[in-house]
């Protein structure tokens, strides 16, 4: 997750000084930085990574450890100062065991699930403020969802959906749709077979409003599939995997949507080699092997865009020590402009990442000129959305060009 500072801030399952996982800093060079050793009082094996707030923390979960060792929830400073949010505690009615990171709502909390827990024991879908403040909001049922490992994603109409890797009513996984208030809508199941099973990885949001996403099993030749889901969850298979000659199987990291439209994902087997691949694929389903890994590293993780236009990536062994590295995917896209929260009304703050923004003269929302900005530093800035904008880029004038937004900014009413 990139920070207001320009750098890029993880977390690891294993090592530190307690061998239970730390939370890390690294710049676009490869200079890291440790800033907190977990040590099972206050969570340990964090798995899913960090979100970036509105307040300038990092969000994040641990599936064990704790007070009541199903895990916490808890955020973190850009210079380490650590503070536990939440407990889950046995009996973990209120859900247990979270894999991922919570994710910045448009309200201005946090939407989180957990794979276990809750009143009947297939997990929660949970809401939790940035002091603390935790409510499960529902409890899944076996048919719905089990095993939701990756975070929610808020689609355009504020509901959130989930991947589970279990549940549906094949048991193959499904997609759920909830809204805020924590009511059911509706549910996709995989059918364990064409359609794919196992899905891995949060579905990614594309510009048209749909929903991208992988299975790690079936398709037509059982290595997955890459599918499309609308809002309503209605599916279709864009690409089977393992049809193409030393293409990729087994997608298991989700995908990034790139300044150039694009998808990019990851494989864990197929490629030159067989151990897996880096792949691209357009709006319409064309899929392209653009890079085959020389050794095994389970690329289990998205990518993400640095708003350098660099991809960057982390993997979970492979490297000189055999226990993962951070790399980056250079494919000659330029820099542009994002967000802390892509939604505001009018009157609001939003929250910009960029590079190079000292000396701004001007910021407009879907061609309309911010009501004021500030330049906070080089790569962190702020701006007042003006009354009379609408839903559409963001564009920053910098001394050196312009940037624009690689999502819409949408004007919440």
């Amino acid at each position: 997750m990139q920070g207001r500072d320009g750098l890029l801030y993880g977390t690891t399952v294993y090592g530190g000084v307690n061998n239970k996982g730390v939370i890390f800093k690294i710049d676009t060079s490869g200079n890291i930085i440790l800033l907190h050793n977990f040590n099972g009082s206050d969570g340990s094996y964090p798995w899913g990574g960090l979100t970036l707030g509105s307040d300038g923390y990092f969000y994040g979960a641990t599936p064990n450890g704790g007070a009541g060792s199903f895990g916490v929830l808890f955020k973190v400073s850009p210079t380490g100062t650590f503070t536990v949010l939440h407990n889950f505690l046995y009996p973990p009615q209120g859900g247990g065991d979270p894999f991922s990171p919570p994710v910045l709502a448009a309200d201005g909390s946090f939407y989180g699930v957990t794979p276990s827990g809750g009143t009947i024991g297939s997990g929660v879908l949970y809401r939790i403020t940035s002091d603390g403040g935790y409510t499960a909001i529902y409890n899944y049922n076996f048919t719905e969802a089990y095993d939701t490992l990756f975070p929610p994603v808020q689609g355009v109409n504020g509901d959130f959906y989930v991947t589970s890797i279990g549940g549906g009513v094949s048991g193959c996984g499904s997609i759920s749709e909830s809204s805020p208030r924590g009511v059911l809508v509706n549910v996709f199941s995989f059918d364990c077979g064409t359609e794919g099973e196992y899905p891995l990885g949060s579905p990614t949001l594309g510009a048209n409003g749909h929903f991208y996403g992988t299975t790690d099993q079936g398709g037509t030749n059982n290595g997955g599939v890459l599918f499309d889901v609308d809002d309503d969850l209605n599916d279709t298979v864009l690409q089977d995997f393992g049809a193409i000659t030393g293409g990729g199987t087994d997608p298991e990291a989700g995908l990034v949507l790139a300044t150039d439209h694009n998808l990019y994902g990851l494989t864990l087997g197929g490629g030159a080699r067989n151990h897996g691949t880096i792949y691209s694929v357009t709006p319409s389903g064309t899929l392209t092997n653009i890079f085959s890994w020389v050794v095994k590293v389970q690329a289990q993780a998205a990518m993400v865009q640095h708003t350098n236009g660099t991809l960057y990536g982390v993997t979970y062994q492979g490297g000189n020590f055999g226990l993962g590295i951070v790399y980056s995917l250079d494919l000659g896209l330029g820099p542009f402009v994002t967000f802390v929260g892509s939604t505001g009304k009018a009157g609001q703050t939003a929250e910009i990442l960029g590079q190079g923004l000292t000396g701004t003269t001007s910021v407009t929302f879907n061609g309309v000129p911010a009501t004021s900005f500030t330049v906070v530093s080089n790569t962190y800035m702020t701006a007042v959305v003006p009354s009379s904008a609408t839903t559409g880029k963001v564009v920053v004038t910098t001394p050196t060009g312009t940037l624009t937004s690689n999502v819409n900014f949408r004007i919440a009413k």
